[in-house]
């Protein structure tokens, strides 16, 4: 018995050993199991910016990383490395911040195991005055870099301002604000951009097809890298698209191109030069369009200004308006809107060419929200809903060939809504524009029709005969040749004769296949060809703010002694949204420039109909210490906005309506404790 209990002891000691060693390597395969499970998101790893201005030194560079990585970190579809871990590989690469070098950029790159590599550049910097306050500018370049590739893949260019501050803010605090708001204008513009990826299906000698096309934002003529891994084995060209598919053209190739390799579109990054327009605009290079610029190019034979865009520098860009602008504005029915304005393009100015301007919000991607004549400059998107005909052309940008001759209207399913009071929008432009058939390039091939011609000689009569060529002379198009046989038609300066070939002086005819526009060889005559511009960008976002209501003091109180201003809230829906307040103060109502003092700038996230209240105000004593009456107004805005609301005597502000306030007068006047 006594064996038996020990031999079955002895199992049990066993199998529990065995169990014991058994769970640490169970419980690393489930760990391993559930990691496979953690979908990894791309590391993205920002350097220092290169600070080619003449204010503030290196140290700007890396506020302006900071700001972005910041900005970055908001993102949900990247992981951004901490600038200590960037420190410090730098530190055993031997590298001094800012990085300029590419390959150095490469190889911190790949050190800290990033796919993509942001570096940038602070252009420019300068302090503007605007009444008794003060704001900084920026301009600034930021680059996206593909770490197997070096290639640039994203980026921005852009000017950002910081709010408008009282004097004793320092210049230091105005620039890092602007950096911040460049910041991040950057990243809106970052993730705007998103990139089409694909993975190759099949590969021949030249071409390659991939499973992603129309839909994804492939694009005829994009170029594209091919990655293995983290590695580049080909650069290419898109050829064909469909909605599904496209295939590439090959450029270049260091390793052959194979099943399953990555294809990854490269974003040219637009320049910016180091100075403002005279209107305060930063002045972005937009870089030279590798697509199709048929649409473009209609519109400028027909203007005849290939002279002035060439001079220009215009190059193939195919924007049709040099800015656009949206600002938030109240309109006088106390309802919430955003402005939008815009300036034609120098080649574009023309009434006649410019049928319908089509705007678009960030919210409604199906269908326009407005749609405005084409003589219009400027357009109120408001609260309320409207139904109005759009264009739709589906998809198709441009073109050479007449293929509307009625602008292609569509009916809204349902009214457009409008804008709701404190979420911050985005806008985009594009025109419906209309030429003459006249003006349109020529085409290949004569008439498809045949005609008898009979030519009278000197000396007889003999009758000569076409049939129509198929392929002739000079490629007429059949809308601009005659209607009827032997008709000059003037093309270039070129003139030309439809028809045979006269010979007068001996009264014979030879019958040439030249150019025919007798018979049903041509349609003759003009009519009007229907065109959609690419869309056009505002320069920054627009949140419609409804007028702050006033709280305390009440219409006319008497104040003696510094006094808080209560008023509610004006944020949205959006609980990002960061509103800048400010409070005015004047002996006048209408809050005139010189007669006006702003004070109490201040953020708050408060929400939506929460009282807030600025700090105890002592100029409430100081201010006009000669005028019994002293008016007051609130001003808000969302700090993100650019350029900001429309501006009311030099400040962009949503102001409330005014209120006034009373002090007690003393004999003789003043204010009691005021000397």
């Amino acid at each position: 018995m006594r064996r038996f209990l020990n031999s079955a002891w002895g199992r049990m000691v066993s199998f529990t050993t065995t169990v014991a060693l058994l769970v640490p390597t169970l419980t690393l395969l489930m760990m391993h199991r559930a990691q496979a499970q953690v979908e990894t998101r791309p590391v993205w790893v920002v350097t220092d910016f290169v600070n080619m201005s003449k204010t503030g030194g290196g140290a700007l560079g890396r506020t302006a990383a900071d700001s972005l990585i910041q900005e970055l970190g908001k993102l949900n579809s990247i992981d951004v490395l901490p600038m200590e871990t960037v420190d410090r590989e730098m530190r055993n690469l031997g590298y001094q911040p800012p990085v300029r070098e590419v390959r150095d950029l490469m190889r911190l790159g790949r050190n800290v195991q990033a796919q993509r590599i942001v570096s940038g550049e602070i252009v420019n910097i300068r302090i503007q005055r605007e009444g008794n306050a003060r704001r900084a500018d920026v301009l600034m370049r930021v680059i996206v870099r593909d770490v197997a590739s070096g290639l640039s893949v994203n980026g921005a260019a852009l000017g950002a301002s910081s709010s408008l501050r009282a004097d004793d803010v320092s210049d230091e605090t105005l620039i890092n604000d602007a950096l911040a708001s460049g910041a991040y204008q950057a990243v809106q513009d970052i993730n705007r951009q998103t990139l089409p990826t694909a993975t190759v299906l099949n590969t021949t000698n030249e071409t390659v097809l991939i499973n992603q096309g129309e839909r994804t934002g492939f694009q005829k003529n994009m170029e594209v890298v091919v990655l293995r891994g983290r590695e580049q084995v080909a650069r290419a060209v898109v050829t064909e698209t469909e909605p599904d598919g496209a295939t590439l053209r090959i450029t270049q190739s260091s390793k052959g191109i194979q099943p399953g390799d990555r294809v990854s579109a490269i974003f040219p990054i637009p320049e910016i030069r180091d100075t403002w327009t005279r209107e305060g605009n930063p002045q972005v290079v937009k870089p030279r369009a590798r697509g199709n610029n048929s649409g473009i190019i209609t519109v400028l034979l027909v203007l005849g200004l290939v002279f002035f865009l060439v001079g220009q520098g215009r190059g193939s860009n195919q924007d049709v308006v040099a800015s656009v602008n949206a600002e938030a504005i109240v309109l006088p029915d106390d309802t919430p809107a955003v402005r939008l304005s815009w300036r034609p393009d120098a080649f574009i100015k023309g009434n006649r060419q410019r049928y319908r301007w089509q705007i678009w919000r960030s919210d409604i991607v199906t269908t326009p929200v407005l749609v405005v004549d084409g003589f219009n400059t400027t357009a109120i998107d408001d609260a309320r809903p409207r139904d109005f005909t759009w264009y739709d052309f589906r998809g198709q940008v441009g073109g050479s060939t007449c293929e509307f001759t009625e602008p292609p209207e569509a009916t809204l399913e349902n009214p457009v809504t409008g804008v709701e009071a404190g979420r911050p929008y985005t806008y985009s432009l594009e025109l419906v524009y209309r030429l003459s058939s006249l003006d349109l390039p020529p085409t290949t091939g004569g008439g498809t029709g045949g005609t008898t011609g009979t030519t009278s000689g000197t000396t007889g009569t003999t009758t000569g005969g076409t049939t129509g060529g198929t392929t002739g002379g000079r490629g007429i198009p059949e809308a601009m040749a005659s209607a009827e046989f032997g008709d000059p038609v003037i093309f270039n300066d070129q003139l030309s004769t439809s028809g045979g070939t006269t010979s007068a002086t001996t009264g014979s005819t030879s019958g040439g296949t030249g150019t025919t526009s007798g018979g049903t060889g041509t349609t003759g005559g003009n009519e009007d060809c229907y065109f959609l511009s690419v869309r056009t960008p505002a320069k920054g976002q627009a949140t419609p703010f409804a007028r702050a209501s006033l709280v305390s003091p009440e219409n006319n109180a008497t104040v003696s002694v510094p006094t808080k201003f209560l008023f509610q809230s004006v944020k949205g829906p959006t609980a990002s949204v960061v509103v800048e307040y400010v409070l005015q103060l004047s002996d006048d109502p209408n809050f005139p420039r010189g007669r006006t003092v702003t004070l109490a700038r201040f953020t708050d996230l408060t929400e939506r109909g929460k009282t807030i209240s600025t700090a105890p105000v002592p100029e409430v004593l100081t201010a006009y210490p000669n005028a019994q009456f002293v008016y007051w107004r609130i001003g808000a805005r969302n700090v993100a906005d650019v350029p900001g609301p429309v501006a009311i005597n030099g400040e962009r502000y949503v102001f409330s309506a005014p209120r006034r306030f009373q002090r007690p007068q003393l004999p003789g006047g003043g204010v009691p404790g005021v000397p």
